[in-house]
């Protein structure tokens, strides 16, 4: 509890980790880095990073407002793209809502579903580390001797609350 006292004996605020026990970010920088990330990719400038980041713009369920977030994706086919997330906004995409993507520069129109079951995750995970087996880094799951993600890293990825997000483009 020492740690998370400051100088002065007052509590600090908890500080957010990666899986790997890096800090994060403060979240007033995030938004700043997704807000040129935003400009960016409808740029013409795009192709430096619109390979691995598209923009996904959704509707918020209660608000009904429209919102904008950089993520960094897998194109699992040409109708399938693969996300992951920790960010509470995925709860509008339950269930399936309509989506917008700009990804490759281009604008396309489609569907996406949080996936928050272990089976799940795990299936999409598999396609995820396939295709881009550096993507681990990020959600601290890999690929075990079956060519499958290993089960307890799933269980522990779910725990610290990321799902993955599957767009299907219309």
């Amino acid at each position: 509890m020492a740690d998370l006292e400051t100088s002065m004996g007052v509590p600090a605020a908890p500080v957010a980790t990666t899986p790997r026990g890096r800090r994060q970010p403060p979240l007033r920088v995030m938004r700043q880095v997704n807000r040129g990330m935003r400009l960016l990719l409808r740029s013409p400038a795009h192709g430096a990073v619109s390979k691995k980041i598209l923009l996904l713009t959704f509707t918020g369920r209660h608000t009904g407002k429209r919102y904008t977030t950089p993520l960094s994706y897998v194109r699992a086919d040409e109708r399938t793209i693969l996300a992951g997330t920790e960010s509470p906004w995925y709860r509008n995409l339950l269930g399936g809502a309509p989506v917008t993507v700009r990804v490759r520069g281009e604008e396309r129109s489609g569907t996406a579903e949080a996936i928050t079951d272990e089976a799940g995750m795990a299936d999409a995970y598999a396609t995820i580390l396939r295709l881009d087996p550096g993507y681990t880094r990020f959600i601290d799951v890999h690929l075990g001797p079956d060519g499958r993600p290993v089960p307890d890293e799933v269980a522990a990825a779910r725990a610290r609350g990321l799902v993955v997000v599957r767009i299907a483009l219309a």
